[in-house]
């Protein structure tokens, strides 16, 4: 999930660091549109929203401590075999025709 300032939408960003921090940075981002950032060789971790308002600012309008989570909607192809008969309120089953001859019992 990304980030959204709240004041123009945008989604860039600086990260208010020191010098020699800034220079080891490295930001990335995953399939989800997580943020992450890694300094030096450390293992990279995740921006969640209180780092971002703490430590953030817009590129766009330069605003500091708005960000939101931007909710990315993403379509997922499903098999058109997996929606047999979802909407359907009768369920499909065949019927079969029994007939018993009058005065039999059964």
């Amino acid at each position: 999930m990304g980030f959204a300032c709240k004041v123009c939408q945008a989604s860039t960003f600086t990260l208010k660091v020191q010098p020699e921090v800034e220079q080891q940075l490295h930001i990335t981002t995953n399939e989800f549109e997580d943020v992450l950032i890694t300094v030096g060789n450390n293992a990279p971790f995740q921006a969640d929203l209180g780092f971002m308002n703490r430590f953030a600012s817009c590129s766009g309008c330069g605003a500091i401590k708005q960000w939101e989570y931007r909710t990315v909607i993403r379509q997922v192809p499903i098999a058109a075999d997996s929606l047999q008969s979802v909407h359907s309120s009768k369920p499909n089953v065949k019927k079969q025709k029994t007939s018993v001859p009058i005065g039999s019992s059964s």
